[in-house]
């Protein structure tokens, strides 16, 4: 039996040219556009893992989700109504709006995406502002971020990781016992624990990424490390590696961002390579610098600090 022909991801373009028409026979002219479009950022997402050597496979997706540009949707949150194009024209459905969410109606409505779920069907709109034209002010704030301390600040805040640490480790025993008894009952708590849990990180990271773009003013500068590859090319071992995997430290960056660029603060990355081994007054570099976890002493000039504040400074240099 023969298996599919491999992908030819350098005729993208001439593959979705020859698509449109297929498209256009089941969709409307704006849903056959956005179709193709989410199609291809699938694909070049897998063909740039491909050119920096990683693993990517054919991309798939059981339940898809749809997504919509201005033009194709239309909400009014004063009435809880959003009307969508469909196959069979516009369609008008009532919506549940949270509180959370109603701090950004002021905000320019984009594109959105339809998602279907076990527990109902969730529409997730974008919105973009304008970033104030602000004066630069001498600001510039290193953030570390790991596994221990969600975040260090170069100007000395902290935001400890032990209530992640403790909740993520007792859900992991809970897991592990849950998984032991293999039963329906035990899946479907699986489920709800995991949910509950991913809640919990996006609390807190919400929590921590406003707390750092509160404590700036408009015109300041964030540095951060650019932590693409982390998974890919860190070495821990196999308890670090569950934990790393569990860490949320993009959706941390996310909500960090917008919350920053929105108020008129810049945020820049930097390499982050050696950031952890440098000593930020001398710039020596070597492991031995970091004998302890909480601990950072250069072997060079005896300077010493706090393991997760001296690499914050290192950032806020590069």
């Amino acid at each position: 039996m023969m298996g599919p022909s491999p992908v030819n991801y350098e005729n993208i373009k001439h593959f979705l040219s020859k698509t449109y028409s297929t498209a256009r026979e089941c969709l409307p002219s704006q849903l056959a556009v956005s179709a193709r479009m989410k199609a291809t950022e699938a694909i070049k997402s897998a063909k740039n893992k491909l050119k920096k050597k990683q693993k990517a496979t054919c991309p798939q997706s059981k339940l898809c989700y749809i997504r919509y540009d201005a033009r194709s949707y239309n909400v009014w949150f004063d009435k809880n109504e959003v009307s969508l194009l469909t196959i069979d024209g516009r369609k008008k459905f009532p919506i549940i709006v949270s509180e959370y969410f109603k701090q950004y109606l002021d905000w320019r409505r984009v594109s959105a995406d339809l998602f279907l779920r076990k527990n109902g069907v969730f529409l997730h709109i974008v919105f973009e502002k304008d970033i104030p034209d602000v004066m630069s002010v001498n600001r510039v704030v290193g953030i570390d971020r790991g596994i221990n301390k969600i975040a260090t600040t170069s100007d000395n805040l902290f935001f400890g990781g032990g209530q992640v640490k403790h909740t993520s480790s007792r859900y992991e025993k809970l897991r592990q016992n849950l998984q032991s008894c293999n039963s329906k009952s035990a899946k479907r708590h699986l489920r709800q624990m995991s949910k509950k849990e991913n809640r919990f990180r996006t609390d807190v990271n919400q929590k921590v990424s406003k707390q750092i773009a509160g404590s700036l003013p408009p015109g300041s500068t964030i540095v951060l490390e650019d932590l693409k590859s982390i998974r890919q090319n860190s070495r821990l071992r196999k308890k670090q590696r569950k934990q790393l995997h569990k860490w949320n430290f993009f959706q941390l960056q996310q909500f960090l961002t917008y919350k920053a660029e929105a108020k008129g603060i810049r945020v820049k990355y930097v390499d982050s390579r050696c950031t952890s081994q440098k000593c930020s007054v001398c710039g020596y570099i070597a492991r031995a610098n970091r004998q302890y976890q909480s601990v950072f002493k250069c072997k060079h000039c005896g300077f010493s600090l706090n393991a997760h504040l001296n690499p914050s400074r290192n950032i806020r240099q590069n």
